[in-house]
C-alpha cells in the first residue's frame, strides 16, 4: 500500500458535549500550507495532531498518521502527515 502526503493547511476545533470535533484542511503541496515560525512549535502542533485521530472525509475516512515537520525556508515551518493511496481515484 502507497502512501500520499497532504500538508495541514488549516484547522478548527469545535467542542462538543463529551468531546470536541476538529476540521481539518490539507493541501498536496508544501506552497499553501499553514506556517509556523519555529520547529519546536510545529513539532508540538504535530503532537496535537497526533492526539486528535484525524482522518480525511473526502478520501473515504482514511486515517492520516506520521505527522512529521519539514522546513519549507528559514523559519518556516509546514506539517505534513501521511495517509494510504492505494484506492486514490482521479
Amino acid at each position: 500500500m502507497a502512501n500520499q502526503k497532504a500538508y495541514v493547511r488549516s484547522w478548527k476545533e469545535q467542542p462538543l458535549e463529551t468531546h470536541s470535533k476538529v476540521f481539518m484542511e490539507f493541501d498536496p503541496g508544501p506552497e499553501r500550507a499553514r506556517v509556523w515560525e519555529s520547529e519546536t512549535q510545529a513539532k508540538n502542533a504535530c503532537r496535537d495532531f497526533e492526539s486528535y485521530g484525524i482522518t480525511i472525509s473526502s478520501l473515504d475516512g482514511r486515517p492520516c498518521t506520521r505527522f512529521a515537520v519539514e522546513e519549507r525556508a528559514p523559519h518556516e515551518f509546514v506539517v505534513s502527515c501521511d495517509y494510504p493511496a492505494d484506492l486514490v481515484v482521479s
